[in-house]
């Protein structure tokens, strides 16, 4: 019985063999900008905002504005 592996974990596993291949090589540029790429990937992936649909986008607005009314009247 064969050990199955998933699609992310040969992706993975190619980047860090070329990595490997490219360190021992010393292309430095390259290896920079491969980084740069995978760190751009993940921020995208993990820190970029959510996309909501309108029912959400309505809810916010309509909250954003009863904070608005609410500091409006504690301030007059």
């Amino acid at each position: 019985m064969r050990n199955k592996s998933s699609g992310k974990q040969k992706f993975f596993s190619g980047i860090l063999q070329f990595l490997w291949a490219e360190l021992k090589t010393l292309n430095r540029n390259k290896i920079r900008s491969l980084f740069k790429i995978g760190v751009g990937y993940l921020t995208m992936k993990y820190f970029a905002p959510k996309k909501l649909n309108k029912n959400e986008q309505l809810e916010i607005k309509h909250q954003k504005l009863l904070r608005q009314e609410h500091s409006n009247r504690l301030r007059s």
